[in-house]
């Protein structure tokens, strides 16, 4: 599966019919601003169900694209994951990291270190992280976060991956092993790391630790353009949906 768009196996939608996606999406909530928050699912679930999401946060744009390129390369008979493309589309929207309350989704989950007040972000990687959102008024306290932990009670899944950008790792910081990880890591050629430098209070990972829940977050590398994203990542994200990385 190394060239990018150019598959001949029959998992394979024709490159000339995927302009769209042939899964038909559900609503699982809405944002704050009003939208469809969407997600895909597969007409028979296959494995450990897993979650394969992106765009949790807004200016995160090539994580979402990404994930739409390869869904919609996928025949909907071979899906074998849930999708959610975008969990922010407010924040896609106007590209801004957080939802429209300004709140950052991934330090919004009810887990154990959550805390109130302002959290901060970098508004370029070379910057110091000093650009402030907030973590919200209470644990999962936006109906983004809240529809997203319905969503993954309500369909029982029990792992994730969660694509973000632009730390260039696999991120997996819970103690289980799961050879998963260590395949995104090969195939990717990306370091795999437990700590990403900074506290994350009220992450998706740390509430996933606190429930037993596997997760592992795929770093996009910075500074990559998206046709080289595409190459690379393209492949790999097919592989998952398919269901055929070892740890799925």
């Amino acid at each position: 599966m190394s060239n990018w768009g150019k598959e001949k196996q029959v998992q394979f939608i024709d490159r000339k019919k995927r302009a769209d996606i042939k899964v038909q999406p559900i609503n699982y909530g809405m944002s704050a601003l009003g939208g469809p928050l969407h997600a895909y699912l597969p007409g028979k679930w296959e494995g450990k169900r897993t979650l394969i999401m992106a765009g949790i946060h807004g200016e995160e744009p090539e994580t979402s694209n990404l994930l739409s390129y390869a869904l919609r390369s996928i025949k909907p008979s071979y899906l074998s994951c849930a999708v959610i493309i975008c969990a922010n589309p407010d924040g896609m929207a106007r590209g801004t990291r957080g939802n429209a309350h300004n709140v950052d989704l991934n330090r919004n989950f009810p887990s154990l270190n959550w805390r109130k007040g302002i959290t901060t972000t970098r508004w370029e990687m070379h910057l110091l992280q000093d650009t402030e959102l907030k973590s919200g008024m209470a644990p999962a306290s936006e109906t983004e976060t809240k529809s997203l932990i319905n969503f993954i009670n309500q369909h029982k899944i029990k792992q994730i991956v969660s694509l973000h950008a632009p730390m260039g790792c696999i991120d997996y910081e819970q103690n289980e092993e799961w050879p998963l990880v260590n395949a995104l890591s090969k195939k990717l050629c990306l370091p795999i790391v437990n700590d990403i430098g900074y506290p994350c209070p009220g992450s998706m990972d740390s509430w996933a630790s606190s429930i037993n829940l596997r997760l592992v977050t795929v770093e996009i590398e910075n500074n990559l353009p998206l046709t080289k994203i595409r190459q690379k990542y393209g492949p790999v994200i097919q592989e998952l949906l398919l269901g055929e990385l070892p740890g799925l």
